[in-house]
Formats: C-alpha cells, structure tokens, sequence
C-alpha cells in the first residue's frame, strides 16, 4: 500500500514567525529606532554648540571738559574673539577729520582689520589735540583780529623784547576760556586775518598716521593787497 503525501493547495503569503521570534523582532526594531533617534539628537546638539554666540557692545565716550563725545557700537564673535562689525558716530565737529578716519578703520579694509584699539587712540588724540587748537584760535581771534587787540599785543611784545618789567603785566591775569568759547573752535581749521594792508591765513588740520597718532598740518598764506605791489 503506496503512501500518498498532502499537499495544501496554498501556501501562505507571509512566513509564520512564533511568538518568541515576533516578540525578538519587536525588540530588534525598537533598538534600532531608538538608535537613530539618539544619533539625530546627537547630530542636533552639535550644530546647535557650534552656532557662534555674538556679544553686542555700546561704549560712549567723552572728553571731560564736555567739548567732545563719541559712541562706539561692536559686535565681536565669541568664539573666535574676533570683531565683526564696528560702527563709530562722533561729534559733527569731528566729522570731516576724526569721522573719515575712524569709518575706515571700521570698515576693515586694510590690512590691519576692524582694530578698535586705533579708533579709540585716534578719538583721545584728536579730542586732546582739537581743544589745545581751539584754545590758540580763541587766543588769535581775541589778540589779533581787531585793530585794538593787535595794538595791544604789539606793545606787550616790545616791552617782552626790551625786557621792560612793568607792572600792569604782573598784576595781569589771563583768564581761561570757557567752555562756551571754545565750543565754537573744536572743529575749526583755519582762521583769516585782516587789515587795511595784508591778509593773514592760518590753517591747523589734523590728521593721523596708521597707528591713530595725530599728525598736524599747519600753515600760514600771507597775501598784502595789491595797491602795496604796483
């Protein structure tokens, strides 16, 4: 008697896995999603370490006397320590020779960079250099620019020159300037002086060298009028 072997007539479509082998596979899929959410959370919190941290400065500064003032507004990166952005404002008065300068050095380019050292040196030079200035303009303007004030003048250098000791001028006191009066030099770079006979032009610009140092430019035109020439 021959055996005959069964076949079903269809097989599943899927494979039958025990319970133990789903229960495994679970397991298997969890640990994996698992890992790949940690290596995600990983990935974030490093591009979020390395996003740099800027620190925003406003620094004011002023001069004492109150003839000058500036604001210095900075951004430096904290990681590098490196200056991004510097924006400097200055008084009017200095705009024409302090402010060109000090935009530039803001700007970066040269080869220095964006140096707040400089710019800083620059405003304390020129502020001390631009009221020493305005102190010999408001001297010039009161000892020089009026027939009365040059008559005077002229007769306190004769008597400097023949060594004369008199006593109005040791009882003589020189009053300073105020703040006032010289609030309308600070910026001033040249100044004229005239009479019925000559023409005097002085100029006293300021400038700086590379390092922020002032460098001064001073002169003197003298022009006599024409009935003198023929």
């Amino acid at each position: 008697m021959s055996s005959q072997e069964i076949i079903p007539d269809s097989f599943p479509e899927e494979p039958v896995i025990s319970s133990t082998g789903k229960a495994k596979a679970k397991e298997l899929s969890d640990y994996s999603s698992a890992g790949k959410a940690k290596q995600n959370s990983s990935a974030s919190t490093t591009q979020d370490t390395e996003q740099p941290i800027l620190q925003h400065h406003l620094i004011t500064a002023s001069h004492p006397s109150g003839l000058f003032s500036a604001r210095i507004s900075m951004t430096v990166d904290t990681s590098t320590l490196k200056v991004k952005s510097i924006t400097p404002t200055v008084d009017p008065a200095a705009e024409n020779e302090l402010g060109t300068f000090v935009r530039g050095r803001a700007s970066g380019a040269n080869s220095i960079g964006k140096d707040i050292n400089v710019i800083c040196w620059a405003m304390t030079r020129w502020s001390e250099t631009a009221i020493k200035r305005a102190r010999f303009w408001h001297a010039v303007q009161n000892e020089l620019q009026t027939p009365e004030a040059r008559l005077k003048s002229l007769r306190k250098l004769g008597r400097k020159a023949k060594r004369k000791v008199v006593e109005e001028d040791e009882n003589e006191e020189r009053v300073p300037p105020t703040r006032k009066e010289l609030l309308v030099h600070i910026g001033r770079t040249r100044m004229e002086i005239v009479n019925e006979e000559v023409e005097i032009l002085v100029h006293w610009g300021i400038g700086f060298d590379w390092t922020g140092e002032v460098e001064c430019d001073l002169g003197v035109d003298v022009r006599v009028l024409d009935v003198y020439m023929e």
